[in-house]
């Protein structure tokens, strides 16, 4: 980027408004216009989430769908994107070109959700599962491009000291948009019924998607050195898990300790929604208020842990939030009514708050720069196969049974990966309380 593109960007009324909000939450460091071209893309990104997200269990259930159907959508299409993992961050380490691949699998990405939107005027009934199942894994497969070029374009983005800080404003940005649109997105969903109030709501998705995107498109792209291996060096690693990565002291660990916890998590974690439509006789309006709650008490724990994470450093964050996160099951054990499923989402929030700031900053600490990659991509691998099981195994016993003992299960499971994380994973690095002032381009 020339002196004169980048001081044209940083005098948009984009630019201005969103340093004028990381000012606000992240005072004391001296923000560029690419993190700010990030916040205005996650910014908008998340407002389109609560077109879709919120309603994707109960637009399922109204093909017919059981629990079993469920889980199947969600455990079969992250198996094959985790899959790709490996020949995807072979691509981004080979190629180097992580903002390109980025673009165009998310604009492919966006093309297919398409077929999503109007499902249900050229298919009904198992017809339309089957085709959402092939929609989804397409999806899949073309979002785990993204992952690892997206993890690493950041990390490079956003200096190591201050990550803490930014992320934590970044959601809470991204989470008070979404408050505003949530409801609505109920209204609509529960007001045009199915088809109608579906389709209106997620074309909102997909228009903000674009939106999103093209804020991302303007952020720079970080120069990245593609590894040099020979021709056959080269395809066995992208066949294959990543041995450095499982040898490591310190990333193997985390490896299959975040396995066992796909596995905690995966057995419920999906048929929550279900659940409160099914069990406790809720409705598309409830999933809104549930993730509006949750969205709220997120940005709350946000707030707090963006300065304790850069403070005590992302492990304390990660081991806190998991031992928060095994309540979560139980709140909803001890739900008897759909507002107790509310109930649940809104301690859910604040438990998991920690979780996704703390891990992702965990992550970035404790892999290597060049390698950062294929170190994510052999861990999304070896946690996928389990997060494709988890879900499949859940939604087996919830058929059979019901999903309550399962709940008492996926909490005790929460709570022993909080321990070992905090046996087993070493500390990282010593953070200042307050790093001095900086800039990515300075």
């Amino acid at each position: 980027m020339n002196d004169q593109e980048d001081s044209k960007q940083r005098s948009s009324p984009v630019i201005g408004l969103m340093r004028r909000l990381l000012r606000l939450l992240a005072p004391g460091v001296v923000w560029d216009a690419d993190q700010c071209y990030l916040i205005a893309d996650g910014l908008l990104g998340n407002i389109a989430g609560t077109f879709i997200n919120p309603f994707m269990t109960s637009f399922t259930l109204a093909f017919g769908a059981s629990k079993k159907h469920i889980s199947i959508l969600n455990a079969v299409p992250g198996l094959f994107g985790n899959l790709m993992q490996l020949p995807a961050s072979h691509m981004v380490e080979s190629t180097g070109k992580r903002k390109s691949l980025i673009l165009a699998s998310c604009v492919i990405s966006r093309l297919l959700w398409m077929g999503v939107i109007f499902l249900p005027f050229y298919a009904n009934g198992l017809k339309a599962i089957y085709i959402l199942l092939v929609l989804k894994i397409l999806l899949s497969v073309f979002g785990s491009v993204v992952t690892p070029a997206w993890t690493s374009l950041v990390s490079d983005l956003v200096p190591r000291g201050v990550r803490g800080r930014f992320f934590s404003a970044r959601n809470i940005i991204m989470s008070a948009g979404a408050l505003v649109t949530v409801n609505l997105a109920g209204k609509i969903v529960t007001g045009g019924g199915f088809p109608r109030g579906y389709t209106l709501s997620f074309s909102i998705f997909l228009t903000l998607s674009w939106a999103s995107l093209y804020y991302f498109s303007k952020i720079s792209d970080v120069p990245f050195s593609p590894s040099r291996e020979s021709a056959g060096e080269s395809e066995r690693k992208r066949l294959r898990l990543d041995i450095e990565a499982l040898r490591s002291p310190r990333f193997g660990p985390w490896i299959w300790i975040s396995t066992f916890f796909n596995l905690a998590v995966g057995i419920v974690g999906g048929l929550f929604g279900a659940y409160l439509i099914q069990d406790l006789g809720g409705t598309p309006m409830h999933l809104a208020y549930m993730s509006f709650a949750g969205t709220l008490t997120g940005m709350i724990g946000q707030r707090f842990w963006g300065p304790v994470s850069d403070r005590k450093g992302p492990k304390f964050a990660v081991v806190t939030s998991a031992c928060l996160a095994a309540g979560v099951p139980i709140v909803w054990y001890l739900a008897k009514t759909p507002w107790g499923g509310i109930l649940a989402e809104t301690y859910s929030g604040l438990a998991w708050a920690g979780w996704g700031l703390g891990t992702f900053n965990l992550i970035l600490d404790i892999t290597p720069e060049a390698r950062r990659p294929s170190y994510i991509a052999t861990a999304n691998v070896i946690g996928g196969i389990t997060g494709f099981v988890a879900p499949l195994i859940g939604g087996y016993m919830a058929d059979l049974y019901s999903l309550r003992p399962l709940m008492l299960v996926s909490s005790a499971g929460r709570l022993a990966t909080g321990i070992l994380v905090y046996k087993l994973i070493a500390e990282t690095h010593h953070l200042q309380a307050e790093p001095p002032p900086c800039s990515p381009s300075s």
